[in-house]
């Protein structure tokens, strides 16, 4: 299945800006102390500065950076993979520009500084940024149109979201 050159541009544009905007805001946080926290909605939502050595929301840690690199490449890759037959329908194109910005930005800080700005702290969960958050929604958005597909309920190249 040919992807329309219409469809990567819109993803790879729509994931710098998703990387582009983490960026600005991990710059900002950078600015706290890490461990500092401020409380944005008191009770529910703080900024909190945590470095991140392992992957998504704290896990593996202790994991050497090579590992930690390699799995993140392949989860990419492997993700990329799947988006394939989705990338004529406008939602696979957002969940693919979500994940690949998502991905993108937290690769720049592995790469810059050997680990992830976080800065979302909810309380229920491991401290998290914008970047995770796109990776989520998008991989959630990559899950829908599975489940729609294998059902039938839908088309992947269905004439009201096709995008050539």
């Amino acid at each position: 299945m040919k992807v329309p050159i219409i469809a990567i541009g819109l993803v790879a544009g729509c994931s710098a800006l998703v990387a582009g905007i983490d960026q600005l805001i991990k710059q900002m946080v950078r600015g706290l102390a890490v461990g500092e926290s401020h409380a944005i909605l008191p009770g529910i939502l703080d900024l909190t500065h945590r470095q991140n050595t392992g992957t998504a929301f704290g896990f593996l840690r202790h994991a050497p950076p090579p590992v930690i690199l390699a799995i993140n490449i392949a989860v990419l890759l492997l993700f990329a993979w799947l988006m394939r037959p989705f990338l004529r329908s406008r939602l696979g194109i957002v969940a693919a520009a979500l994940v690949a910005g998502g991905a993108l930005g937290n690769l720049v800080d592995r790469l810059l500084r050997q680990h992830v700005t976080d800065y979302l702290d909810f309380h229920v969960w491991p401290v998290f940024n914008l970047a995770d958050a796109c990776v989520v929604v998008g991989v959630g958005c990559l899950i829908w149109l599975i489940i729609r597909h294998e059902s039938g309920t839908s088309t992947v190249a269905s004439s009201e979201s096709e995008t050539t």
